[in-house]
């Protein structure tokens, strides 16, 4: 081999051993225990502790996630009550180069399911919890993330759970300090059915929470920002997507 030859393998393996080393020190890592203690606490206005963290290995990793650790937390003055926290590292996305730091936590999503849950089977009003298990796949739902609650309505019973529903998110801002200006990993979808309508017939209306599209009677569109969940406004919203299905 010619020396000006090996010099240019050289030179090419250094370049490549100096990408890659630059690459890995971009790669921002997950947070730390005490990290994860602090955000909670500022979130939710109560001390809380980290019991347990592990890295979530590549084999359970979605699409597009480079790392994720998740962690088991306990609030310091109800520690029988503990709930999963996650710190996620995303790759490219929407074609931009680059890492997102993400984190998701399953305090308030657990307070939901409960709160709920029994509101509306007291009302006599079908509901149903769905697990989402981001950023990981493959995993027992136990890890779950995010929650998907499913509620089926009709013209005899869509203004008790509109009422059922402001009054449990009511309850569940005030025991968890958020605000209807905080976004969450969770979101009602509601089932609306007529009797009159064909087999399967469906109108679906959606509430991410707290952040969500409320329809506005006086303007007549809709308007982006924190969620105005009172009975009457979910009612209207859900009613106008009625009718822009039926008009």
């Amino acid at each position: 081999m010619k020396k000006g030859t090996t010099l240019v393998i050289v030179i090419g393996l250094s370049i490549m051993i100096f990408v890659m080393f630059t690459f890995a020190s971009c790669v921002p890592l997950p947070m730390s225990n005490r990290e994860v203690e602090n955000y909670l606490q500022e979130r939710y206005g109560m001390p809380f502790e980290v019991i347990d963290a592990q890295r979530i290995s590549d084999e359970h990793l979605q699409k597009g996630v480079w790392a994720a650790k998740v962690y088991e937390v306990i609030p310091q003055d109800n520690p029988d009550n503990p709930f999963w926290a996650y710190s996620i590292i995303s790759g490219e996305t929407g074609g931009v180069p680059g890492f997102q730091e993400g984190f998701l936590d399953t305090y308030a999503l657990k307070e939901m399911e409960e709160i709920l849950g029994k509101d509306l089977e007291t009302a006599g009003i079908s509901v149903e919890f769905i697990y989402e298990i981001y950023p990981c796949k493959d995993m027992d739902e136990k890890y779950f993330s995010g929650l998907r609650i499913l509620i089926d309505v009709g013209p005899d019973n869509l203004r008790l759970a509109c009422e059922t529903v402001s009054t449990a998110l009511q309850e569940l801002l005030d025991k968890t300090a958020l605000t209807n200006k905080n976004k969450t990993s969770a979101y009602i979808s509601f089932y609306y059915r007529d009797e009159s309508w064909e087999e399967g017939e469906v109108v679906l209306a959606m509430f991410y929470l707290f952040y969500w599209m409320n329809w506005d009677d006086e303007e007549e569109e809709y308007f982006w920002g924190p969620l105005d969940f009172s009975a009457e406004t979910l009612e209207k919203t859900i009613l106008h997507e009625i009718e822009l299905k039926y008009q």
